[in-house]
């Protein structure tokens, strides 16, 4: 008994062919686009919102801008109103009062005339120009070739040191006219010690060593100041130099008591020097150029002011050059606040004023303020080589004085 295959129905055959023919071929039927549809109109509608809630709120500001247009217009015309009604119906304004008498003018007033400044240098520091170091000028030209001598001030704080360079810059000449003969400064600093020659090389000269100069071809010419003015003018501009214990060093007694001048004098930041007093810093630093072997030459800074001309000549022949017929005068300020200059500076004007007065000079001293002056600073060659040196009684009588002994005019403006 043979078995029966299984029956298909005719409906399914094509169905099942056609299947079978897409899979073979690899097809696919596309999805509909429904999604893209929606999303594009979704975003003209957001688009369409936004540009209708801005076209809105600028039409309420339009609107919002009229209405306070018109609202300040109609306020200024109501207060133009109500002063123009005020004003018709308010009195007539009081007339101007008459003017005040002038007071008589006060019969023989003294009037103050500034008495002339003198060139004369004050007898009470000598007479002609003191330069210690003459004697070895020759030295000094015949170790340095013509062109290769140079010259640089030095001194402590408030000598007059850039007075000096601004002198030389304008009065000495040197034969080749290169004008690099003279630095602004020694190689080792101008306000450092003597002992840092060699040791210490100021800013201008850090760079590579063999563009160095040798410091001892450099003559140094240093400022002294009478030490008595010199400590008052550390009072006003002490700079790196601290000694101010009292409330009277921070007055206009300063630097009185002179006892207690206790000195920290920084150099570098991180290399402090001590001293018992200002005069023995006084002492100490113009000590070492004044023992000095070496070649040098230390100047006045009184000459600066009352002998400049000769002064000068001597300085330039020492180091070789040939000074200038005539003679320039610094008349200005030569302290420059872009090195470091703070507080008050005097032109040669003040300065004849100021240092030409012997009260002044003792001014505020006491009598074993005096006496420790020269018992310290006395006890240097420099202080009577220089014409430093007084008689404690007369210092006490001058300073004391109202009457002013002075080579200059008023000091009370200064």
């Amino acid at each position: 008994m043979g078995g029966s295959s299984p029956r298909i129905s005719r409906t399914t055959l094509p169905t099942v062919a056609r299947r079978d023919k897409d899979r073979r071929r690899g097809r696919r039927r596309p999805a509909a686009p429904w999604a893209a549809l929606i999303l594009v109109v979704g975003v003209n509608c957001a688009l369409y919102s936004l540009l209708q809630s801005k076209k809105e709120a600028a039409r309420l500001d339009a609107s919002l801008d009229a209405t306070v247009a018109w609202r300040e217009r109609a306020l200024a015309a109501e207060e133009t109103v109500a002063a123009l009604a005020e004003r018709l119906g308010a009195p007539p304004p009081p007339p101007p009062p008459p003017p005040r008498p002038r007071p008589p003018p006060i019969a023989h007033q003294p009037v103050h005339k500034e008495e002339p400044v003198s060139d004369a240098l004050p007898p009470f520091y000598g007479t002609g120009v003191k330069i210690v170091g003459l004697d070895t000028c020759d030295a000094y030209r015949k170790q340095q070739k013509p062109h290769i001598r140079r010259w640089a001030p030095a001194g402590m704080f408030n000598t007059g040191t850039n007075t000096l360079l601004d002198l030389m810059h304008m009065n000495c000449q040197f034969p080749d006219r290169t004008g690099r003969h003279g630095f602004w400064q020694v190689p080792w600093g101008k306000h450092n010690p003597l002992s840092w020659r060699g040791a210490h090389w100021a800013p201008q000269f850090q760079g590579e060593r063999r563009f160095r100069p040798d410091p001892l071809s450099i003559l140094p010419v240093v400022v002294v100041k009478d030490p008595t003015t010199w400590m008052k003018s550390m009072c006003r501009n002490q700079y790196e130099c601290r000694f101010r214990h009292r409330p009277s060093h921070r007055s206009a007694a300063c630097p009185s008591p002179v006892k207690e001048t206790q000195t920290t004098m920084r150099y570098q930041p991180t290399k402090p020097s001590f001293y018992d007093s200002l005069p023995h810093f006084w002492r100490a630093w113009n000590g070492e150029y004044l023992n000095s072997t070496a070649p040098r030459l230390l100047i006045r800074f009184e000459d600066l002011l009352w002998n400049s001309e000769e002064t000068i000549r001597k300085v330039c022949t020492c180091v070789g050059g040939r000074p200038l017929r005539r003679f320039s005068q610094a008349h200005g300020v030569s302290k420059d606040a872009r090195l470091g200059h703070v507080g008050p500076v005097n032109d040669r004007a003040k300065a004849l004023r100021l240092y030409g007065s012997e009260a002044e000079r003792f001014r505020h001293y006491t009598r074993e303020d005096l006496e420790y002056v020269r018992d310290v600073a006395g006890a240097s060659p420099l202080f009577r080589a220089l014409g430093y040196d007084f008689d404690v009684d007369d210092a006490l009588r001058v300073g004391a004085s109202r009457r002013r002994l002075r080579f200059g005019g008023n000091l009370s403006r200064f």
